[in-house]
């Protein structure tokens, strides 16, 4: 079992479909005998909803992404010097 097509499909997924797929994962690598595999996946951590949706930017909307970044740099700065507008 590979665990980066693991993670690709595991962090594909909607946050609350996550944990559920993940136990199905580690269950089949434990009947494979692929304990390196089993550790691997059992790592992985279910997303945040920020993280899930800035997944799901990346995967469907690539070219949006550059966007996100200078939008998240301006809200930052804003933040930094409580500048409300």
């Amino acid at each position: 079992m590979d665990p980066d097509a693991v993670a690709d499909e595991l962090y594909g997924l909607a946050p609350e479909r996550f944990t559920a797929r993940r136990s199905e994962f580690t269950a089949q690598a434990k009947r494979d005998g692929d304990s390196q595999s089993r550790a691997a996946i059992e790592a992985m951590r279910r997303p945040t909803v920020a993280a899930w949706v800035v997944n799901l930017l990346v995967r469907e909307r690539p070219d949006q992404v550059s966007q996100l970044l200078e939008l998240a740099g301006q809200l930052r700065q804003a933040q930094r010097g409580l500048q409300a507008d």
